[in-house]
């Protein structure tokens, strides 16, 4: 959880309309984490080794300073990042029936997602996806279209100390039956009117994107959105 500083993401115009997303406090850590995470894995000088690190340790205490994390949980998780330091891939299943999109209640949080997580190594965008939604939901699927990649610092994602490329990919029903995870309790598919009443997890979906799935649903021509 973060106070404003940290998670507060603000569209401003600059120029002839061109959008510009403010960096907050949150962002420019990560860089300085990145950035000293690259150091420390490159550099052979004991002296810029020492200030890589001093750079690391830095980061952690700004984060540390302004949120309800102690300074172990975030070295704890920085330090789980080595070398060059790059955004992590989340996928998104967007499974339709009916005119009705596939959701998955998370038992963390108690609020509804697409199903999907992390793209393990070795594992191509359909793969993991059509992981994530088996393991989730129940239901085997084939994935048929990338519908969007989206950053999620710049589409009111809950803040968090990675950064992360968010993709959704339309896919088809291949098989399988509902059924339950150790990360979700309920599966469900929604109509785009339900989602007025449905809590939906922050730091998964928004409420915008999954709108945008039924776009791409009914409109198989869109073309994939990005950025």
């Amino acid at each position: 959880m973060w106070n404003t500083d940290l998670d507060r993401i603000r569209d401003f115009q600059l120029g002839q309309g061109v959008k510009v997303m403010e960096r907050t406090l949150l962002d420019l850590s990560r860089e300085i984490q990145a950035i000293s995470s690259t150091g420390l894995h490159f550099s052979k000088d004991p002296y810029d080794l020492q200030r890589f690190q001093q750079l690391s340790e830095i980061a952690v205490e700004l984060i540390a300073k302004h949120s309800v994390h102690s300074k172990e949980f975030v070295n704890s998780v920085f330090s789980a990042e080595s070398g060059y330091v790059t955004p992590k891939i989340d996928v998104r299943g967007a499974l339709f029936a009916n005119n009705k999109i596939l959701m998955a209640k998370e038992r963390a949080s108690g609020a509804w997602t697409l199903p999907g997580g992390y793209v393990d190594v070795n594992e191509s965008l359909s793969e993991a996806v059509e992981r994530e939604v088996l393991e989730e939901s129940g239901y085997r699927v084939k994935a048929k279209k990338v519908a969007a990649i989206y950053d999620h610092r710049k589409h009111g994602y809950k803040a968090h100390l990675y950064h992360f490329h968010k993709i959704y990919l339309l896919c088809d029903l291949v098989g399988g039956s509902e059924g339950t995870s150790i990360e979700t309790s309920e599966v469900a598919f929604f109509a785009k009117s339900d989602l007025d009443s449905v809590p939906l997890d922050p730091g998964r979906i928004t409420k915008a994107h999954v709108l945008r799935m039924f776009d791409h649903y009914s409109q198989p021509s869109l073309l994939t959105d990005f950025d």
